[in-house]
């Protein structure tokens, strides 16, 4: 063989080698792309299913924070008004002071001892009674000749809508039933936790008390704190049967009467049937919840 053979033979081999070489890395370079379009779309699913879970989870501790929340959800949803409590409300929302028998600053002053600051904002009567001139409710009475002011004219509506706001927000009982006192479901036994641990007293149905409760009330000093509640809430609703006749406003005198009746059912009862009193008891307080809810919506 001459050396310009072995020279031709040699420049061949290497060519084929260098091809070879060449489209194999081309075949390397080709396979890179796709595997490197798959990582990024692994890495793409995985970021998704992060976000899924993230949703899931965000779905699920909102489920428990509305659960958590029930008490605020349940005391801001609109509750439907019974049309004979409208008709309280219509009345008790939509009238005026009497002009008779107000108190000039100087008059107020001089009859019932009362400074500048204190009659800021206020409706001065003659009478002794005081009214916030804004929400027309009663602020404060002034015994005159160590007599009790009696009301006269719309003071009467003034004075009921005071009453009916301290009855609610007064008569409370400790109990361990933990159930929201204002939610409309506790009727079902679904009310919302509360955090304060107190109830109003006669909120709750008979029928969805824990037995922790029922023994309070049944064998513990439970039904005298019940009795004296009850006490409380005749003293301050028995006067308006009075004075709600006095002025004409019949439906609310009778309303009143009605409410009372409850209360001084649960009131003759005895320990030893708390129950029965218990319903009593229960059904005024709903009445008196649902005006309070009445003219304060």
């Amino acid at each position: 063989m001459t050396a310009r053979n072995l020279l031709a033979i040699t420049t061949l081999v290497a060519l084929i080698f260098i091809s070879a070489c060449s489209g194999d890395k081309e075949q390397k370079e080709g396979n890179e792309k796709p595997e490197a379009f798959e990582t990024e779309k692994t890495l793409e699913n995985m970021a998704h299913e992060d976000d899924v879970k993230k949703e899931e989870s965000s779905k699920s501790a909102g489920s428990e924070k509305n659960n958590g929340e029930a008490i605020e959800n349940m005391q801001s949803s609109k509750v439907v008004i019974p049309d004979e409590y409208e008709k309280y409300a219509e009345t008790l929302n939509n009238f005026e002071l009497p002009q008779e028998g107000r108190l000039s600053d100087e008059e107020a002053e001089e009859k019932l001892g009362m400074t500048r600051e204190r009659k800021s904002g206020k409706v001065i009567y003659s009478n002794g009674m005081i009214f916030n001139e804004k929400t027309k409710e009663l602020t404060s009475q002034v015994w005159l000749n160590e007599q009790r002011p009696y009301p006269h004219g719309s003071q009467v509506l003034g004075f009921f809508r005071t009453i009916i706001h301290s009855c609610v927000s007064d008569v409370e009982i400790a109990n361990h039933s933990n159930i929201d006192i204002y939610s409309t479901d506790a009727e079902a036994g679904r009310g919302g936790v509360s955090n304060s641990g107190i109830l109003a007293s006669g909120t709750l149905p008979l029928d969805i008390l824990s037995e922790r409760d029922r023994q309070f009330f049944g064998e513990n000093n439970g039904w005298s704190q019940v009795l004296s509640r009850t006490d409380y809430l005749l003293k301050q609703l028995r006067q308006f049967e009075v004075y709600l006749d006095d002025e004409g406003y019949d439906h609310l005198a009778s309303w009143t009467t009605e409410t009372n009746d409850l209360f001084e059912k649960a009131y003759a009862t005895e320990q030893s049937n708390w129950e029965e009193g218990y319903r009593s008891f229960h059904k005024g307080m709903k009445r008196v919840k649902m005006m309070e809810y009445a003219i304060s919506n």
